[in-house]
């Protein structure tokens, strides 16, 4: 086992609502959230909460003693071991068996258990089958029991001699039953001692029923990606608790069911971006809370009961009802389910949902429907239930083309495409697709938001580096940008990237002067760097071309090496800039990654932007076009830009340069009735090089500054973006637990009261167009306390910038926020209650600040 676990908390797989889980492994610092969880935490003796409830079991490795270890005297020595830097002792040894004993009662007195680890080191120091070493341990276990006859004792793995101690502890915890990892390659395989293990486990359970035991299983690699042949049947036949995780027990929230809603889809083609799924309703389960995750085949899906629902889009250009997705679909039981599309009244799925296409007319409630963006003509359908329920009536016939669906909280069903084709390329919505899934996706859960922040709408900049070293009135573009733009709205953070082979003075022999000029004039406190690659790739795939500029930029002898594009033109940017933090990277040509391109990203912590190119204004005024947060890229997920940039606006920068005014237009629109996305300024630097282009940039700014925003640096926002897919919500009697990480907002209805004293990092409140938001610390655990009225203390309304933490200390309120934010003057309200008006003093960063009252408020600027 081993002694340092760098970021650890395992969970056990499912929870019942109130249940917690069964136990967790924890040597970092536990949040106080984390242990309400658990009924059992292994820790480093002397960490308990004094608060929680959860039985602390401290760790003492009896057969293994770190280098680093003062004692290491004391012991009788058989080797070291070069995976952890320890060494392996001998304890049958009487002194070093009393330093041991000694250890264990000293956490026995300080924690409510022990783990005891490196039982079976007795393989290197003794032959089968173990006599002395099994005396020994029965001896020191019964005067551990008789001296703390009421903790608990639990033990790392030990099966040799577990017949001998088995009355005397609570159960015992090994790690690899069925899968293991290897460390000559750092890959997981199939672990091949599995059938031995499993009898030896049988065997002990027959003899020993009343012991518990514990499996740490590795089904991660380092960077989180699950193992593709994962399976956890095994699991509940042997009666095992179990944890998922990787080897250095960093992942631990990847694999575990919390109330929060995975829904599954096919799309065989492969290209997730070109799914209708994707296109069409993932932004809206987004916006709900509620995650897609695309397969190619059934074969790839392991742990069908992970899913709680199944969504099916057959436009009839795919075969997407192919047999073996008719299996799998018949075979599996899923909790919520939408078709939505062309069927066959004789389709096997039909018949299990007790549906028929054709027939007698069912009940129905006809509903009021005058079309969303495209009006049709109703009629009533003709579909007939088994059941006789009374089911919605979404929609019914449009030109000569029947449509017609059924809706109630567990199925949606439309007997044609709830999405049309009006020509051009366009599409439109017969209905609002919030409304269409409000039924089948809303409930009282938490739903974490990227559009919100601190009390306002998050905005943020981001520049990519095409023409950046380009000339304009004989000024390099980035010194006009710099001059009318930046300096001018000089407390609007702007995140600009750069092309390092246009820096790279063996590639380009004005690089000097170019990198003098970004020290001169982008060394702004509100200007951050970020990485738009070394050669700009204009298809991001190996090995193809763009018919108009080829696959990159023409650099002499260079051969395309995504390794370098990435890590490479990042180092190099800390290299020549090392005042400036630079860890952003942003796609660049067609904005398609393949896998193997964001593997790169995820294994070297580069966070990505770009893509998607959402619209909702003009001529595309349709849902249709708004693309969502996120793209599942064969098991990595890209993160998409939220506006389109000049590039598009412009026909390819060829006409009407004032047109990227129209991004007012949508992100007015993106905003109007629920929040949509977060306002992202996108462009690149030739931007400057049409005056009527720079003239609708500096309208924009404008409009923020007019505007009441969270203004942060695109950084922030990746930060966030890369944490939303991780949110994990649990509901329990009379409050909700969430795992939110770096995601500082959640949205919950309206008509949810809150009781933010009871509640944990909740820092404020507000109550906007679609919901009530709540505004999160920096803890990565909030727990959210139900009420009958809403309570509060004094809570953040609204703030500029991103608000860390608040905190009250008798008459004083300390506000934190980033560094990175001393650029921006401040304008903050607060929520007041009745003994929040004997406030003195108010601090931001430890700086004095001054403040006003106003009514039931507090105002900062």
């Amino acid at each position: 086992m081993k002694y340092k676990f760098i970021l650890l908390v395992l969970f056990f797989t499912y929870l019942c609502h109130a249940t917690p889980f069964e136990f967790a492994v924890k040597y970092s610092d536990i949040d106080p959230l984390e242990d309400e969880l658990f009924d059992l935490i292994i820790t480093n003796t002397g960490q308990k909460n004094e608060a929680s409830n959860a039985n602390y079991l401290g760790y003492v490795s009896l057969g293994e003693i770190e280098e680093k270890d003062r004692s290491l005297d004391h012991y009788k020595i058989i080797k070291k071991n070069p995976s952890w830097n320890s060494y392996i002792i001998d304890y049958t040894d009487v002194i070093s068996m009393q330093v041991k004993k000694k250890k264990i009662f000293e956490v026995l007195e300080k924690d409510d258990c022990v783990f005891i680890d490196n039982i079976d080191s007795y393989y290197y120091f003794e032959k089968p089958p173990f006599k002395t070493s099994a005396l020994n341990l029965k001896k020191l276990f019964a005067d551990i029991r008789k001296k703390y006859p009421e903790k608990k004792i639990i033990i790392n793995r030990g099966f040799e001699i577990i017949d001998e101690i088995a009355d005397y502890i609570d159960g015992f915890l090994f790690e690899n039953l069925i899968y293991m990892h290897d460390f000559k390659d750092d890959t997981l395989k199939k672990n091949p001692e599995f059938d031995k293990i499993k009898k030896t486990i049988q065997n002990i359970k027959k003899r020993h029923k009343d012991l518990n035991i514990y499996v740490i299983e590795y089904v991660y690699d380092k960077k989180g990606k699950l193992l593709e042949s994962f399976q956890d049947d095994i699991y509940k036949q042997l009666d095992v608790k179990v944890f998922y995780s990787d080897i250095d027990l960093n992942h631990i929230r990847k694999y575990y069911l919390s109330d929060s809603e995975i829904f599954l889809t096919f799309y065989p083609e492969g290209n997730f971006f070109e799914s209708p799924v994707h296109m069409f309703f993932q932004t809206v389960f987004e916006y709900f809370g509620k995650r897609i995750r695309f397969f190619t085949r059934p074969s790839q899906i392991k742990s069908p009961e992970l899913y709680s629902g199944i969504i099916m889009y057959d436009d009839g250009s795919t075969g997407i009802y192919d047999q073996d997705i008719l299996d799998f679909i018949n075979k599996n039981e899923f909790k919520k389910k939408i078709f939505c599309g062309y069927y066959d009244d004789s389709l096997e799925l039909f018949k299990k949902l007790d549906i028929s296409l054709y027939g007698q007319p069912g009940r129905f409630v006809k509903t009021d429907f005058n079309g969303f963006e495209i009006s049709p003509f109703i009629i009533n359908s003709i579909f007939s239930f088994k059941d006789n329920k009374t089911k919605d009536l979404l929609f019914g016939r449009l030109q000569n083309n029947e449509y017609v669906g059924i809706s109630d909280e567990s199925t949606l069903i439309t007997g044609s495409l709830p999405v049309v084709s009006t020509g051009l390329g366009r599409n439109a919505w017969l209905f609002d697709p919030f409304e269409l899934f409000s039924k089948i996706l809303s409930d009282d859960l938490p739903v974490p938001s990227l559009v919100i922040d601190s009390g306002n709408r998050i905005a943020y900049t981001h520049i990519d580096a095409d023409g950046m070293d380009s000339t304009t009135d004989q000024k390099l573009n980035l010194e006009i940008l710099s001059e009318k733009v930046c300096q001018r709205f000089d407390d609007i953070p702007f995140s600009v990237s750069f092309i390092t082979s246009i820096l790279d003075e063996s590639v380009n022999p004005f690089a000097p002067k170019i990198i003098d000029s970004i020290r001169k004039d982008l060394y702004l406190e509100n200007i951050e760097f970020a990485s738009h690659s070394f050669s700009h790739p204009f298809v991001m795939k190996a090995n193809t071309v763009n018919h108009e500029y080829g696959h990159n930029l023409n650099i002499p002898g260079y051969n395309m090496d995504f390794n370098k594009e990435l890590n490479g033109s990042l180092n190099m940017l800390r290299s020549l800039f090392p005042e400036k933090t630079v860890n952003n990277y942003y796609w660049t040509g067609d904005c398609r990654p393949p896998e193997d391109v964001i593997k790169i990203a995820d294994q070297n912590n580069i966070r990505c932007i770009n893509g998607g190119d959402p619209e909702y204004s003009g001529k595309y005024s349709s849902l249709t076009f708004l693309s969502p947060f996120t793209c599942q890229v064969g098991s990595y997920t890209q993160y998409y830009a939220n506006s389109r940039n000049e590039f598009i606006d412009t026909a390819g920068w060829k006409q009407d340069y004032h047109s990227f005014i129209s991004r007012i237009d949508y992100f007015k629109n993106t905003a109007r009735k629920r929040f949509l996305k977060p306002i992202d300024v996108y462009y690149h630097f030739y931007i400057v090089e049409k005056e009527a282009a720079l003239n609708a940039l500096v309208e924009i700014y404008e409009y923020l500054k007019e505007t009441s925003l969270c203004n942060m640096f695109a950084s922030d926002y990746l930060d966030r973006a890369y944490s939303f897919p991780d949110v994990r919500v649990f509901r329990r009697a009379n409050d909700f637990l969430v795992y939110n990480e770096n995601i500082k907002t959640l949205r919950v209805n309206k008509d949810t009261n809150i009781d933010i004293k009871k509640s944990n990092n909740i820092i404020g409140f507000r109550d906007m167009s679609d919901g009530r938001y709540l505004f999160l610390g920096d803890k990565k655990w909030t727990k959210i306390v139900k009420s009958y009225r809403n309570i509060f203390e004094l809570s953040l309304y609204s703030s500029n910038i991103p608000i860390k933490d608040i905190k009250i200390d008798n008459e004083d309120i300390h506000i934190r926020i980033s560094e990175n934010y001393d650029f921006i003057n401040p304008d903050i309200i607060l929520k007041i209650g009745q003994r929040d008006k004997n406030i003195r003093n108010i601090y931001i960063n430890a700086e004095k600040v001054s403040f006003k009252f106003r009514e039931d408020e507090i105002e900062i600027k």
